[in-house]
């Protein structure tokens, strides 16, 4: 025998459940800790509050919370506690809250059920499904896992309650994974034939499908980063003062500008209100696409869009990113041209 060979796999499964007053019975189990952003609603932190310390911790909103400190502040108290691997990990919160406390779910006694609440449309139906946690580095993203959660849990309470700003933001990836995979719902949301229910479960699902293929970002799943090239670097270079959504929906439109399709995709963009035109200078942005988490040697993976509903990978020179996007946002003229 010249060797041994380890073939081993790891299966996630996660459970999706719709309804309302989840928070309410997760209260009352035993062995159960809960992570919460401290801007939420009265309504849904006052529970939380009323929890001793053995129970419950806040994390600062945004991407404040992804970081070594927080992680390590979190580690700590769980220490305090000598919490062991009977306890269930609950994040109620945004995108980015439901980020950090899956990537502490994923590593404290080498991993703990988690089971996330997202309060936000974007947590809904991209941040809290398909299992990638995260924290950021020097740049977005940079140190993270794959652990799907036991458990996302939507509830109808929220969705129906939520501002419009924060709907705005989560229908940027709404309308992403519909150009990137399915021309029908596109239309629908084109047409705004569809409830806000509907659009969840169906965002959801055509992620579901993408992830349960390729979970650790090999081939297909890649796909879902469409337009976030552009977004994370204009993230960074604005040092995180625009929301995710906001940048997703201008580097979908910078990376689209020169398609036939890309007035399409702007009016329904701004249909939903998704689309600010933020600034940017196209040189100054290219030490952040250096720092894309995808970029391979000197090579970074590039998602093209032949048309609505389709999708590819492309490998292309970091030399070649900034030539994939205008010095200027496309004016109604030239998406006419």
């Amino acid at each position: 025998m010249n060797g041994l060979h380890l073939n081993a796999q790891r299966h996630f499964e996660s459970e999706v459940v719709f309804g309302t007053r989840h928070l309410s019975a997760l209260i009352q189990r035993d062995a159960i800790f809960f992570l919460y952003d401290e801007s939420l609603p009265e309504a849904i932190i006052h529970p939380l509050l009323a929890l001793d310390e053995t129970k419950a911790l806040g994390l600062p909103a945004g991407e404040s919370a992804k970081t070594w400190a927080a992680v390590k502040r979190v580690m700590d108290h769980f220490e305090t506690l000598n919490l062991s691997k009977s306890t269930t990990l609950c994040a109620i919160g945004g995108g980015a809250l439901t980020d950090v406390a899956a990537f502490i779910g994923s590593m404290y006694l080498r991993g703990l059920k988690t089971i996330l609440i997202p309060t936000t449309l974007l947590a809904m139906v991209d941040a809290s499904i398909g299992g990638k946690t995260a924290i950021n580095g020097r740049y977005k993203n940079r140190i993270g896992s794959f652990y799907p959660a036991a458990q996302i849990l939507i509830d109808e309470t929220i969705l129906e309650k939520m501002p419009p700003h924060l709907v705005q933001e989560g229908m940027s990836e709404v309308i992403k994974i519909a150009a990137i995979q399915d021309e029908e719902f596109f239309i629908q949301l084109e047409d705004q034939t569809l409830s806000m229910m509907d659009i969840v479960k169906k965002a959801m699902q055509l992620k579901i499908e993408i992830v349960a293929k390729d979970l650790t970002d090999q081939h297909r799943r890649l796909l879902l980063n469409f337009g976030h090239t552009t977004a994370h670097a204009l993230e960074a270079y604005h040092d995180y003062a625009y929301s995710h959504g906001a940048c997703v929906a201008a580097g979908m439109v910078l990376e689209t500008a020169e398609k036939p399709f890309g007035r399409r995709l702007l009016n329904v963009l701004n249909t939903y209100g998704c689309f600010t035109p933020i600034p940017y200078d196209k040189e100054a942005l290219s030490p952040f696409f250096l720092g894309d988490k995808k970029r391979s040697h000197d090579h970074l993976h590039w998602i093209e869009i032949p048309r609505i509903g389709e999708a590819k990978v492309q490998q292309i020179p970091l030399a070649e990113c900034l030539k994939k996007i205008p010095q200027h946002y496309p004016t109604l003229e030239e998406q006419h041209a």
